[in-house]
């Protein structure tokens, strides 16, 4: 009877609301955890009928366990924008999808007036300006601000900011997430990667595993350029490894990282040793690539 796709939607103060386009029925998410998700059913929106069938269509689409309540229609909010869809239900997060991007947000709780929305582990970077400001579109004028990212890279987004300035601190958390959670520069915290050098070859290795193979394909008294391939995943650390090859051999002046975007298209990259302290802010600036780390 009921469809994700056809239920509006709308976040205030007192949660996440919900409300069939079909029916009318509306439920609100007012708490959720890994345990239990408190979920309020309008009696006023419906009859009694439509409510328990919502009841029991929400008892199988959770997969948490629930518990009912009845919430007043004051306490409502449903907003006009339609540019997100709810997608799924999480274990302590709903997952809503953004329609023009396909870029799936999941949106956890609100506190003091700050919605908390994190990006999906497959996130692409780069619609992050559209993403929250369409996501403030779905909030009431309460709703002033929300922390969003993820947690190593987690960023406080304030209502009134524009794209390019949400676009900008969303890209410098990331950046700064990552040299806090892989401080290449400090070589001591990775005991357990080790380098080999043989002939025109550098592999690094985590343990027993390789991370990267690295070639040194031109040599001369100025410049060592050295090159590697990698595919879409693994990405970040991968780059990383190769700042830590820059920094354990003095004679690697450039290095051309080769990797694939999403869509799996051959990208390229040149790390330049002069330049490898502002480096990573130009990668993870890279459109449409997996930065997960």
């Amino acid at each position: 009877m009921f469809d994700l796709k056809k239920f509006r939607m709308g976040v205030n103060e007192n949660g996440m609301h919900f409300q069939d386009s079909q029916t009318g029925v509306i439920f609100s998410v007012i708490e959720m955890t890994q345990e239990e998700h408190k979920i309020a059913i309008c009696s006023k929106s419906a009859r009694k009928k439509v409510r328990e069938e919502l009841m029991e269509y929400l008892q199988e689409q959770y997969k948490g366990c629930l518990k009912f309540e009845d919430i007043p229609i004051e306490k409502v909010y449903i907003a006009p924008s339609l540019n997100f869809e709810l997608y799924n239900f999480g274990y302590d997060s709903i997952g809503i999808k953004h329609k023009e991007t396909g870029v799936l947000l999941a949106f956890c709780k609100v506190a003091s007036s700050v919605a908390e929305v994190h990006f999906c582990f497959d996130h692409v970077y780069g619609h992050d300006g559209r993403l929250c400001k369409d996501f403030f579109d779905l909030c009431s004028p309460k709703i002033r601000a929300m922390e969003t990212g993820r947690p190593n890279a987690s960023v406080f987004i304030s209502r009134t900011w524009s794209e390019k300035t949400i676009q900008d601190m969303v890209y410098g958390h990331l950046e700064k997430g990552i040299k806090k959670y892989f401080p290449y520069k400090d070589m001591s915290l990775y005991k357990d990667v080790h380098f080999y050098k043989e002939k025109n070859n550098i592999t690094i290795k985590i343990g027993m595993d390789t991370a990267i193979r690295l070639h040194i394909y031109d040599v001369t008294d100025d410049e060592t350029w050295i090159t590697s391939l990698c595919s879409k995943t693994g990405l970040v650390i991968k780059f990383l490894y190769c700042l830590m090859a820059m920094q354990r051999y003095p004679q690697i002046k450039n290095i051309i990282f080769k990797f694939e975007d999403n869509d799996s298209n051959l990208r390229r990259i040149v790390i330049k040793r002069k330049e490898r302290t502002k480096i990573l802010r130009e990668f993870v600036r890279i459109p449409n690539i997996n930065l997960e780390f």
